[in-house]
């Protein structure tokens, strides 16, 4: 018997140093095999432990087990409200909405607060880029890709959403903060439409409009464009993170 693919905590909302996930068979099962993580197993209980879960970890798993014929007219899954997750060493919980951004913000929490975001923001594009490599190169199934590129893009309009004010707040506080914005934004919008083009250059490719060569070329301008753009906003963070020490 094979157990379907076991998506845990869809749209994660936390991070945590460990996760903790305990199944529980019934009388009569025994694991045959299990994909994608690595298990210790005591008696009855499969226990899955996982290091730095945040909210793009991949937590999925499938596995196959053996049922004792005495229990098979049992429905397969019934056992599945056993499976347990269990968070340790403290979650800290993401918050899913807007916060004001001058709600009991010092000028010094300000920059704090807008260089964490923009830390995630950037490593999240980064993680996107790697996973457009990987499903290119055929590394990640479709569906896979699909699901964790959905959770990442609610993650970014998140992320925005809570930069925005930040960003007013920023600018106007100081002149100088509001010319540094306004270099993110241009840097912001560059790295956009540089993602639209590529994304533009693949499809005509795919349908023959423009050639290998073609495409490998003009990729290769786009991707200097956008490690020019994404270096300027690694060096506007930079400075920020360094006026905030």
């Amino acid at each position: 018997m094979t157990v379907p693919w076991f998506q845990l905590f869809n749209n994660v909302k936390f991070v945590t140093a460990n996760l903790e996930t305990r199944i529980i068979f019934p009388t009569g099962g025994r694991l045959i095999t299990i994909s994608s993580q690595t298990p210790d197993i005591s008696g009855s209980q499969v226990i899955l432990r996982t290091s730095k879960v945040t909210p793009y970890t991949d937590l999925g798993f499938t596995l196959s087990f053996n049922l004792d014929p005495f229990w098979s007219s049992l429905a397969p899954l019934s056992w599945a409200t056993l499976l347990v997750g269990g968070v340790t060493a403290g979650a800290l919980v993401l918050s899913s909405g807007p916060q004001p951004a001058g709600a009991g913000f010092t000028p010094l929490q300000l920059i704090t607060r807008f260089v964490e975001l923009y830390d995630e923001k950037s490593s999240l594009r980064l993680e996107g880029e790697k996973l457009e490599e990987d499903v290119t190169r055929g590394a990640v199934a479709k569906y896979d890709y699909k699901r964790r590129r959905r959770v990442m893009d609610l993650r970014l309009v998140e992320l925005d959403k809570l930069l925005n004010p930040l960003k007013e707040e920023l600018s106007t506080s100081q002149s100088r903060y509001a010319e540094m914005v306004k270099r993110i934004e241009r840097a912001e919008a560059e790295l956009q439409q540089v993602k639209s083009s590529l994304a533009d250059l693949k499809n005509q490719n795919r349908a023959g409009r423009v050639s290998r060569q073609l495409l490998d070329q003009l990729s290769a301008d786009l991707l200097k464009r956008r490690a020019r753009a994404q270096q300027t906003v690694d060096n506007i963070v930079i400075g920020l993170r360094e006026e905030a020490r």
